[in-house]
């Protein structure tokens, strides 16, 4: 699994609940989600001091204009599959092409930043998001150990049936749980999401008083 950062600039700031449900709706599951008004000191430390990059005033001018939301997704290949579904190429910042029957897409594209890479994707959600990183270390272990113990099942299997196998069994659920952690705050994050696994079991029905 893998988390990408999607800003969602002033003027679209009033198509949050389309954006959020279309997004679900690609299997995006969205873990932080902040609606912000940036200062200038804020979107400069954030956008870079770069005195070569020519459109920078007008940017940091542009996300101070107004409140943005910024959210953190998760989905396998979450970068990727982000910026395919805006029908982004390029930088951050290049817009090419979406799809001009899906209108939230075009909206998106249109108004909106993601993360190039998932070096950039954890240091950007690391500015927004400062407890960010603890949500990043459940995910590799709880996905690692989810592998780990899948392998002697599956060893020999074709890999396209494992990632099937984990993208529709397994990480729904563990993703929900991780959320919820994040959410929660226990002290004790890993017995809180051991109990929260058991007691959420896809598989296991729930006695009804």
């Amino acid at each position: 699994m893998e988390r990408t950062l999607l800003i969602l600039k002033p003027n679209v700031c009033d198509n949050e609940p389309m954006i959020r449900l279309d997004l679900q709706k690609k299997g995006f599951t969205i873990s932080h989600r902040s609606k912000i008004c940036l200062t200038q000191d804020q979107a400069s430390d954030f956008l870079g001091n770069d005195p070569n990059d020519e459109s920078l005033p007008k940017n940091l001018q542009y996300m101070t204009s107004g409140p943005i939301v910024v959210m953190v997704l998760i989905k396998y290949h979450a970068i990727s599959a982000l910026k395919a579904y805006l029908g982004l190429s390029g930088t951050a910042s290049d817009v090419t092409s979406a799809d001009p029957n899906n209108e939230s897409s075009t909206a998106i594209c249109r108004s909106f930043r993601c993360s190039e890479s998932s070096e950039d994707a954890e240091n950007e959600i690391s500015f927004f998001f400062p407890d960010g990183k603890v949500m990043a270390l459940f995910i590799s272990q709880a996905a690692f150990r989810y592998a780990y113990f899948l392998a002697p099942t599956y060893a020999g299997q074709n890999p396209e049936a494992i990632k099937s196998y984990l993208d529709t069994a397994v990480y729904p659920t563990l993703i929900k749980g991780l959320t919820d952690l994040c959410k929660e705050k226990p002290a004790k994050p890993v017995k809180w999401l051991g109990d929260w696994l058991l007691e959420n079991h896809p598989n296991i029905p729930k006695v009804v008083d």
